[in-house]
């Protein structure tokens, strides 16, 4: 699967940057699953972040660097690490806590899981929202960290992953992140894929580490699978038949129009073509964008006789059936011979007109249709009857 979602907790407060294109997700709501981190004694504290990794009754389990939480050298009277004494944790929105609901968890690597006491009862109820892990993250792909001097904002590391091993390992070129970025969760441009932690070499902790650790120590891993990871593509059109500015395309994300080069910048996946004319289609109807495709292809655009008519017969209403049909409602009861009912077939603006009226004769001719005129040459059981509609 390309993607993960991570269900996690409160809403975003505050304007803050935005250092990358917010196409494939909605980067702000990714930092809502994002604390941050004050450990030491006392005064003495050290920063950095952790995320969200889910709920279970009355706690919230945030995963980060074990060596924020545990500094070096202090360790229990039977030699296992100790966590510092004070551990202050600010979320998003400013809600800060200055215990935690039992001792951290530390998995032997750097990975700590820390759990906070936030009843429900308390807080009134859980403000959800969806946060992106990419679990495909490639070489190539730009990095951005999701904290910076103690704000839970995004930081362009201005890198990008050097290599992904076999094992999931992050590898990527050494750069100063700045202090106090320990735990941060990092993101590709598709989202969060792990928690920034070592000073050399594997610089980043994998989702997948973090996830086989809660998952040994059993505790929540609140996680579904996504419908998959999309990426920038852009569509351009050769249209005729239509004024660019009728032209719509509905892409997997947005709805929009061309621009000025009849271009529409967009993600991969289906994208739909349609004209804003009554009774008009565009040809074809939709295209299939892959990766970072850019093609142009070309659109042909017209009108076709779907739609409500009228004239000194009456009124008639004529829907799509299917490709290159469409079907006559009963109408044009002004007509000589009563009602009609029946279908056109063809390739506008030419169609074949088969019908018959509410006394049983059959109607067979010629129709067409161009700008807002359906005219037909047809014969009733033999007997010539021109017909003269408007939309």
């Amino acid at each position: 699967m390309r993607a993960l979602i991570l269900s996690c907790l409160l809403t975003a407060v505050g304007a803050h940057a935005e250092p990358v294109s917010v196409q494939v997700f909605a980067r702000d709501r990714l930092l809502n699953s994002v604390v941050s981190i004050q450990a030491g004694e006392t005064e003495t504290l050290t920063s950095g972040f952790g995320l969200i990794i889910g709920r279970r009754d009355d706690t919230v389990w945030v995963a980060t660097a074990a060596h924020l939480l545990f500094p070096e050298g202090r360790r229990d009277s039977r030699g296992l690490p100790l966590a510092s004494s004070r551990i202050i944790v600010t979320f998003r929105n400013g809600d800060h806590f200055d215990h935690a609901a039992g001792k951290p968890e530390i998995d032997g690597t750097d990975i700590a899981l820390l759990p906070l006491h936030l009843p429900l009862r308390e807080i009134g109820f859980d403000r959800w929202t969806e946060t992106v892990i990419d679990d495909q993250v490639k070489a190539g792909d730009p990095i951005f960290i999701a904290g910076h001097e103690l704000a839970i904002d995004w930081f362009d590391s201005e890198q990008v992953v050097k290599s992904v091993g076999a094992d999931g390992t992050v590898r990527i070129e050494s750069f100063s992140a700045g202090a106090g970025q320990s735990g941060a969760p990092v993101a590709s441009t598709f989202g969060f894929f792990g928690i920034y932690a070592q000073a050399d070499g594997k610089r980043i902790i994998p989702m997948a580490e973090i996830h086989a650790a809660a998952v040994q120590a059993d505790r929540p891993w609140q996680i579904i699978a996504a419908s998959g990871r999309v990426e920038t593509a852009r569509l351009c059109l050769n249209v005729t038949g239509a004024d660019l500015a009728q032209l719509r395309v509905r892409g997997p994300q947005r709805l929009g129009s061309l621009d000025a080069n009849a271009c529409f910048e967009s993600v991969s996946g289906t994208h739909g073509v349609f004209i804003f004319k009554t009774g008009w289609v565009c040809s074809p109807e939709e295209v299939s964008l892959p990766a970072h495709a850019s093609e142009r292809i070309d659109v042909s655009c017209h009108e076709t006789p779907e739609g409500s008519w009228g004239g000194k017969d009456g009124v008639v209403t004529i829907t799509r059936g299917g490709k290159d049909n469409w079907l006559i409602r009963e109408g044009l009861q002004q007509s000589p011979y009563g009602s009609i009912s029946g279908s056109l077939e063809g390739t506008p603006p030419i169609l074949m007109l088969h019908a018959a009226t509410s006394t049983g004769a059959s109607i067979q001719g010629q129709a067409t249709v161009s700008n807002g005129h359906l005219t037909a040459h047809a014969f009733v059981d033999g007997v010539p009857w021109n017909l003269e509609l408007t939309r």
